[in-house]
């Protein structure tokens, strides 16, 4: 406006020169150098602007705009005044709206830890045999009486099973072991949460397992302070180990030899015990030894174990349990070409340490190598899955009672070149219509062998109670 005044005659000649409002416009733009907004503002003003008075005002009023632009690029341009304003700003607002301090401000340090965050509840985590972990509320799992039909429990692919399943709370710590020797520790919270009928994620996104290293037990544990709690572990070539639990309290996010291991061995299994419990050790040649766990004496976690039985020639271990007679009444075996067997727990006796120990199954071709075993109750159901896919789930009782030195009967019919490679005993429950806790063939997923968690919603490992 100010330079519309100034040049007065020139811009009314240019409007009247103009055709219509946009040609003024256009020209007033092109003339003066003026932006649109410039040149409405122009063609907008009223004639009494053109007073000397109202000349004045237009001047003064510019020049109090430059006057604050300096002094905004001058306080922009030093920190210091800055600070100086903000200051002044807030004490002229606690002079005017300021009243006595309502909190308390303590200094110290303040104990802090994430899981005071995380709401407690029950949880039951599952893991497949392809290695695809969840997390699951059991509010989600209705209870139901034995012989429903059940909820769906999870998807997975066709040649996907699940073999390991256990509650716990959402507090609890897991213990990871791997076929390296290694043992990972992570919160139960931590682990994915999902529906019933998702698949889960990966456990290489939650573990930073090299690639091929696999999980071969995975334990809850509530508490690490209990005196008589130990892990018992066992590995392919018969080396056995006893640990107490607080030695695994506090595991490193990237693992920690839980085993010494020669070269060409892996660690197979690792069980909970109590300090006064019986071990069963299987091999692939059939022969089996049952000893009490005193004798073997409490190690530190790095240490490679002791011999827990004598193999003959190229034969391995390939099953270990923790036996309790107030629980279990047989002793389960299953071999590659589909036969199995339930022995008499009362037919096994109790020996020392690193012997041959008793024949427990008569192996010949036909039956093929023992590939899985269990100590279990009759009441449950047992899963049979093939190297090809195939999954067969059938009754323990349909399995015929026979003694140690027989061969047992066919339990799974195979295709030619198929061979059984995974057991999992299925245990009916209330809170999840199946729990399941397998035993996987070491070049299928990695042995598996879950803790037991097949009664109720209480978690499954050492607890505080």
């Amino acid at each position: 406006l100010l330079k519309a005044v100034t040049n007065i005659d020139a811009v009314i000649q240019t409007i009247r020169q103009s055709d219509d409002v946009e040609n003024a416009r256009s020209q007033l733009m092109s003339r003066f150098e003026l932006s649109e907004v410039q040149a409405s503002a122009i063609l907008d003003m009223q004639l009494r602007r053109l007073a000397a008075l109202e000349r004045q005002k237009l001047q003064d009023e510019y020049d109090e705009v430059m006057a604050r632009i300096e002094y905004l690029e001058d306080l922009l341009a030093n920190p210091y005044k800055i600070l100086a304003l903000i200051k002044e700003d807030i004490n002229e607002v606690s002079e005017k709206y300021g009243d006595e301090r309502k909190t308390e401000v303590i200094y110290g340090n303040a104990d802090f830890d994430e899981a005071d965050l995380v709401r407690e509840e029950q949880v039951v985590i599952s893991l497949t045999n392809q290695g695809y972990i969840k997390r699951v509320p059991s509010r989600l799992y209705r209870a139901q009486r034995r012989g429903g039909k059940g909820v769906r429990g999870m998807t997975t692919r066709e040649e996907d099973v699940l073999i390991d399943i256990f509650s716990a709370s959402s507090l609890d710590t897991i213990l990871f072991f791997s076929n390296d020797g290694k043992v990972y520790s992570e919160k139960a919270y931590r682990i994915r949460e999902t529906g019933r009928a998702d698949r889960g994620t990966l456990i290489h996104a939650v573990l930073p397992l090299a690639p091929d290293e696999k999980i071969t037990a995975v334990l809850p544990v509530s508490t690490f302070d209990m005196e008589e709690a130990y892990f018992v572990m066992a590995t392919r070539l018969g080396r056995i180990k006893r640990v107490h639990l607080h030695e695994f309290e506090a595991v490193r996010p990237s693992g920690l030899i839980a085993m010494s291991l020669n070269e060409d061995d892996t660690l197979g299994w690792v069980k909970y015990t109590t300090g006064d419990q019986d071990i069963i050790l299987v091999t692939a040649q059939g022969q089996s030894i049952l000893f009490h766990e005193s004798d073997v004496r409490v190690m530190g976690r790095p240490a490679g174990g002791v011999n827990g039985i004598k193999l003959m020639g190229d034969d391995i271990v390939t099953g270990m349990d923790v036996v309790d007679p107030n629980v279990h009444t047989h002793i389960l075996v299953v071999t590659e070409n589909g036969f199995g067997k339930r022995t008499p727990l009362s037919d096994y006796s109790r020996q020392s340490r690193y012997g041959i120990g008793a024949r427990t199954l008569s192996r010949n071709d036909r039956t093929g190598p023992i590939v899985a075993m269990r100590a279990i109750n009759d009441q449950d159901d047992i899963m049979l899955i093939s190297r090809s896919g195939i999954v067969l789930r059938t009754s323990l009782e349909q399995i015929r009672e026979t003694g140690r030195s027989t061969q047992g009967v066919t339990v799974m019919n195979l295709g030619e070149s198929d061979e059984v490679v995974a057991m999992a005993i299925m245990i009916e429950d209330d809170e999840e219509n199946a729990a399941v806790q397998g035993e996987v063939n070491g070049e299928v997923g990695g042995d598996m062998s879950g803790p037991e968690s097949a009664s109720g919603p209480e978690p499954a490992g050492p607890t505080s109670e």
